[in-house]
């Protein structure tokens, strides 16, 4: 499994709190959400999650987030809306384009 198993045992509240934290504060996001989040994405049960190869999946995440972001920054130059980006896509953009061939 990609982050451990997510922790069951915390009441609906206290998984409230940490949404909470984790999108107005820039906490951690609870275990759950991203556990949840990679099953949508992926088409995965849990447990198809928990047979996954933790390295594999958590560079396959950041590769295909860093892609989408990247392609986002390029469709907003091309439409002149770069007001539509952020400083995290920039800061990807600014990453991928500094890079040298292999």
């Amino acid at each position: 499994m990609v982050h451990g198993k997510a922790q069951s045992d915390r009441s609906p509240k206290r998984e409230l709190v940490l949404l909470r934290l984790y999108h107005d504060e820039g906490g951690p996001p609870p275990a759950e959400l991203v556990e949840a989040q990679l099953c949508e994405r992926f088409g995965w049960t849990p447990t198809e999650l928990d047979e996954q190869d933790e390295g594999r999946i958590s560079r396959m995440v950041i590769l295909l987030n860093m892609d989408r972001a990247y392609q986002h920054v390029l469709s907003a130059v091309r439409s002149h809306r770069l007001d539509v980006l952020s400083e995290a896509h920039w800061e990807v953009y600014r990453e991928i384009k500094g890079t040298k061939q292999p």
